[in-house]
């Protein structure tokens, strides 16, 4: 399996340390840093990371505004977002705009390893359940395929045998048999 990429959006150089050092890098994650909002949203629809790890705080454009931006763009990354003071308000928006998960800072690498394997592990099954349905799509459209052979081989031989004199036939049976 090809590593994940993980994206920090975060402009604390402590926090983004914090982060690789302690929770990706010893999981074997690869990583992107921006220290903005624009910067992020640019890095995201460049790179498209397997998941975003997303300050809420953020000069030029603030951790909801880059939920908003990746929304009206159709991006579906899932968003680990981080903030110091967590009002049920912000925790609403920022779930209604597409995160998965909140961390309060001071972050605790430990509660952040379990958040990006919980999260990431989502994202795996449900791309599994999406390509098992395509190969199950798939299947169904063969046996349709098949069915309809079949259903043409049996309207065949009905048509064959409504012509032939049904006497001769079942004779012909009983001296084969």
């Amino acid at each position: 399996m090809e590593q994940e990429r993980v994206l920090i959006i975060d402009n604390s150089a402590g926090t983004r340390q914090l982060l690789v050092e302690l929770a990706l890098e010893p999981n074997g994650y690869r990583f992107l840093t921006a220290l903005d909002g624009e910067e992020g949203l640019r890095l995201v629809l460049q790179e498209h990371p397997d998941l975003i790890i997303l300050d809420m705080q953020l000069p030029k454009m603030n951790g909801l505004e880059v939920l908003d931006a990746l929304r009206q763009r159709d991006v579906d990354i899932p968003v680990i977002f981080t903030t110091i003071r967590a009002s049920a308000e912000l925790l609403v928006q920022a779930f209604r705009l597409g995160a998965r998960d909140c961390i309060m800072k001071p972050l605790d690498p430990e509660k952040m390893r379990e958040a990006i394997q919980r999260v990431l592990a989502v994202v795996r099954l449900r791309e599994e359940r999406d390509q098992l349905t395509e190969q199950w799509l798939e299947a169904n459209q063969q046996l349709q395929r098949q069915l309809q052979a079949l259903n043409a081989i049996y309207a065949i031989g009905r048509s064959v045998t409504s012509l032939l004199d049904l006497n001769c036939v079942l004779s012909r049976v009983v001296e084969a048999a």
